[in-house]
């Protein structure tokens, strides 16, 4: 997931749009990778999302960095955000060679792709080559 506004490195990244487009990344398993690296990084937050997700650990993300990117709405509508000094703003990540962030990676199924969206809407999503 980025920011709806960072550039991606070039031919290393694929965009997808929609849950169809997640199809050409599954396994023949029926799972995909998922990089985590807000609310994702907590084990406990994925399970909430993602009940039968397997293989959870720790990873190196190299080429991007974490940035406070733009305001999400949910923050608001959970009484999180604190206007008056500026606590509004989600992390995001956005490429940036020669930088790296730790990331949790994890597989879910392909029929979690829908809640996948729905819970990390206002992001774009990139597929990863490593």
């Amino acid at each position: 997931m980025a920011s709806p506004d960072s550039a991606a490195p070039r031919g290393r990244l694929t965009e997808l749009n929609d849950a169809s487009d997640f199809h050409a990344i599954v396994s023949p398993d029926g799972y995909l990778s998922v990089c985590g690296f807000g609310s994702l990084l907590s084990e406990k937050s994925a399970r909430s999302t993602f009940h039968d997700l397997k293989n959870f650990r720790v990873a190196v993300l190299r080429g991007f960095r974490r940035v406070f990117a733009h305001v999400a709405p949910i923050f608001f509508e959970r009484g999180i955000a604190k206007e008056e000094t500026g606590e509004v703003s989600s992390l995001s990540v956005e490429s940036c060679e020669g930088e790296f962030l730790i990331v949790t990676v994890f597989e879910i199924r392909k029929e979690e792709v829908p809640s996948f969206i729905e819970r990390e809407n206002e992001f774009r999503f990139l597929a990863v080559s490593c």
